[in-house]
């Protein structure tokens, strides 16, 4: 009999255990049977109520985290998803921090913090009433979402109100004030489907954000016209191209001759990235390069150039010049990457010439210029592109040591009639002899243009009259 009840209760344990594992917490054991074994059922019961109050806690915690910002202790991004499929005439406002990274920057990651909880504050004081709800949006963004009809007088006035006194209300750290701006994009359900879906609201939203600051304006109400859904519509395609045409190795180099002046023969190629489509056709760099920088891709591209580039003048005398910009330096794979290929193809090394960018600037030059340390004692030569072009800086040429300063074709376009562009390429190829730098003027589409640079003591010429870009070495 003892040996019966000890085998029903022993079963009990075993589901018990089996119900604790399965993650039901709720199951608790009837204390009915007299067996030695019953006497684990209290003990069992008290472990699985501890971990159910430790799960329940837990949970609670988790939820908390996926649904309220633990700084600011506000509703996040989740919560206002789910919000606005309640409403009936929602108005998004999309808040920004203007600056904000450089305020973390200067006066650290706590004031940062301190101010994003400040901001905060202050917003959630300006709530006219219920029907308006305050939400923390990742970064330095927040939202508040409007149940109810406003005009646009009604919403450039709320949102005016809300720039202006939170500007106007300084944020003190160690008896310092610091002044905040916002800009704000709105979007309404106006034209949206009759099911609002969240998504497009705070899409329009935050195209009407970026429209605000590309215009240098607080506020900007959504509307179709402003056509940053093409924009966006634009730089999905072209990131699909981009990445198809990696996968499919279609990245290729076209070759453009460069002549010298003095001995009247091409001695130099740039090598240009193109995509080839599946068709045939081919597409130029300024279709696909900056949307390659915003995607992350553009150092595969130049990974590419480098090792295709290098396979095409392994067997020739010419020297070839291959683009690169401070992305692509400051890559530690790209550095890397150049550098090895360069010790693969150490017999044609002197005839390399990396095209610097001037007119991205550069931030780092301790980089940039240990870089060019490096390749230059590899027995690579290097380009300063786009000279004079925006901001171009004398100083920036004795900085990096450079072979070469290639003439942007803002200045060689006008070179044949402009004064100005004649006075400045001067000065350039005059600076340029003084170092020992030789210069070469692109874009030279014409006779006259030819005849005028001459005169002016360019060393090459690269542009048309010479040759288009082509896919084969001539």
């Amino acid at each position: 009999m003892e040996s019966s009840r000890r085998k029903k209760d022993l079963k009990k344990l075993k589901k018990a255990f089996e119900a604790l594992r399965d993650s039901d917490y709720s199951f608790r054991l009837d204390r009915a049977s007299s067996s030695d074994c019953s006497d684990l059922f209290p003990e069992f019961n008290s472990m699985a109520a501890s971990v159910e109050g430790n799960h329940k806690k837990l949970k609670k915690k988790l939820l908390r985290h996926l649904y309220t910002d633990e700084m600011t202790d506000l509703p996040k991004r989740q919560v206002l998803m789910s919000d606005i499929q309640k409403t009936n005439n929602p108005v998004l406002f999309l808040i920004n921090i203007d600056s904000f990274k450089e305020i973390n920057d200067f006066y650290g990651n706590i004031f940062g913090d301190y101010t994003l909880i400040e901001v905060s504050n202050q917003l959630e004081k300006l709530l006219p009433n219920e029907s308006y709800k305050l939400y923390k949006m990742p970064s330095d963004e927040y939202a508040i979402l409007c149940d109810k009809p406003l005009d646009k007088r009604e919403i450039r006035e709320f949102a005016l109100f809300l720039c202006l006194t939170v500007t106007d209300t300084p944020i003190t750290l160690i008896e310092n004030d610091i002044y905040i701006k916002l800009t704000i994009g709105v979007s309404t359900a106006v034209g949206l489907a009759e099911k609002i879906v969240w998504l497009d609201l705070l899409k329009d939203a935050d195209m009407a954000l970026k429209f605000a600051r590309k215009e240098g304006k607080s506020i900007a109400i959504y509307h179709e016209s402003m056509g940053i859904s093409k924009e966006y519509e634009n730089n999905l395609k072209w990131a699909k191209i981009i990445r198809e045409a990696l996968l499919e190795d279609r990245i290729i180099p076209f070759f453009q001759p460069i002549y010298n002046n003095n001995t009247k023969k091409i001695e130099k190629y740039e090598c240009l990235a193109r995509i080839k489509m599946p068709d045939g056709r081919i597409i130029l760099p300024n279709n696909f390069v900056h949307v390659a920088k915003k995607t992350g891709q553009y150092s595969e591209i130049t990974r590419r150039m480098v090792a295709k580039s290098f396979e095409a003048f392994k067997d020739n005398r010419y020297e070839f010049s291959i683009n690169l910009s401070s992305i692509d330096i400051l890559n530690i794979d790209t550095n890397y990457y150049i550098k090895s290929k360069l010790m693969e193809y150490e017999n044609i090394a002197q005839n390399v010439v990396f095209e610097i960018l001037e007119s991205e600037g550069i931030e780092n030059y301790d980089r940039v210029k240990e870089f060019i340390t490096d390749i230059k004692g590899m027995g690579c030569k290097i380009a300063i592109d786009d000279f004079g072009k925006g901001y171009s800086n004398f100083e920036y040429i004795l900085k990096l040591d450079v072979d070469f300063i290639k003439i942007d074709g803002s200045l060689t376009r006008g070179l044949e009639k402009d004064k100005n562009s004649q006075i400045i390429t001067k000065t350039i190829a005059d600076f340029a002899k003084k170092l020992n730098i030789k210069t070469i003027s692109e874009y030279v589409n014409t006779k006259g243009v030819f005849s005028k640079e001459k005169e002016l003591g360019i060393d090459y010429s690269q542009g048309y009259f010479f040759g288009e870009p082509k896919e084969t070495i001539d």
